[in-house]
């Protein structure tokens, strides 16, 4: 190999080992062009003797208008972003990489979203949000989760915050934490929507029982994640808790998205800013109309083959002159309630 071609070799693998660093800037720049709308904050954690902590976060702030000279208070989405690659780090900027599709994508201009949105970046060392170790194999001074408790603390005394209005949304990984969050911070929480996660701890699970919950799944992805959302849901309905579970028909490229159309096609953020700390949701059973295996094709026959299947049991029991009995459903026993579709006000 003479010196002209070992050269061109070189500069070909420095070109291609310093275009990932050129394209991970770039593509964050593409996916995410709303986060010059996000100020840039960060938490610090000092233990008060040598080490410390430190956790950034963006905030989206709304227009406050203000009424007779009282600021109004505003909703807060808390945003728990998953595993992905531009997702963990400290730029302070991969934790937006699904927002602006989700939620500005909604609004003709951004002034128009009428909620504050906070999304803290989970730090590589972490990986985490809840029940991580630090990178020496010991417990950090805080966890990620716990971080994000404290900045929304703040941010309620700081910002005019409405605190009985703040939502949580989490993404794959994302969705475990804002389970464990609302086990661990029921009283900071006045809903959740765990998408695309496996559920979280059944056993602590009356400890939220009056936090409503919306989860959402995609058709295309993992089994194993719907059950184990379901057996969740389950749980908390055992416990006197109410939720919604929404299984997705992927339309997105990734089998693995169930949140993009939770927003763009349930409604998700409106019902999230909607609900308020301590307020009953509406409760309804049988609402597996609303299930998306439903397609509109297929309502019609569905109805009459279910009209028809009910007409025959009828006939069936008159016949043997029995009492009809009450159709058994595994997820209306106990004292809450767990339905399968979207929450009555998001029909």
């Amino acid at each position: 190999m003479n010196r002209l071609t070992l050269f061109v070799v070189q500069a070909g693998l420095g070109i291609a080992w310093g275009c990932q660093d050129v394209s991970l800037l770039i593509a964050q720049e593409h996916v995410i062009p709303h986060a010059s709308l996000f100020e840039e904050g960060a938490f610090n954690v000092n233990d008060g003797v040598h080490a410390t902590e430190r956790f950034v976060y963006r905030i989206f702030k709304p227009d406050v208008r203000h009424d007779a000279g009282a600021k109004e208070k505003l909703p807060m989405l808390v945003w728990f972003h998953g595993h992905g690659p531009l997702e963990f780090s400290t730029n302070n900027r991969g934790q937006l990489l699904y927002v602006h599709e989700c939620v500005f994508s909604q609004f003709e201009r951004p002034s128009d979203c009428r909620c504050y949105l906070l999304a803290v970046q989970c730090p590589d060392a972490s990986r985490m949000w809840f029940g991580h170790q630090g990178e020496d194999g010991g417990k950090p001074l805080i966890e990620p989760g716990e971080a994000v408790a404290r900045i929304v603390q703040t941010l309620c005394v700081t910002e005019p915050v409405d605190s009985d209005r703040i939502g949580l949304v989490g993404i794959s990984s994302g969705g475990n934490a804002v389970w464990e969050f609302a086990m661990r911070y029921p009283d900071l929480v006045s809903a959740i929507a765990p998408t695309s996660a496996s559920g979280g701890d059944v056993a602590a699970i009356a400890q939220m029982k009056k936090v409503p919950v919306w989860a959402f799944h995609n058709a295309h992805d993992s089994s194993d994640l719907r059950d184990g959302t379901l057996a969740t849901l389950f749980a908390l309905q055992q416990n006197g808790g109410v939720g919604w579970f929404t299984e997705v028909l992927g339309k997105d490229v990734d089998p693995h998205n169930a949140w993009r159309e939770a927003f763009l096609e349930h409604g998700l953020l409106q019902w999230l800013t909607s609900q308020k700390r301590g307020q009953t949701p509406p409760q309804s059973h049988w609402q597996f109309w609303k299930h998306p295996k439903f397609n509109s094709q297929w309502l019609l026959p569905a109805w009459v083959l279910i009209a028809a299947t009910i007409t025959v049991y009828v006939v069936l029991i008159r016949r043997s002159k029995r009492k009809a009995a009450e159709l058994p459903w595994p997820f209306d026993k106990g004292s809450g309630q767990m339905q399968i579709g979207s929450p009555p006000e998001n029909r």
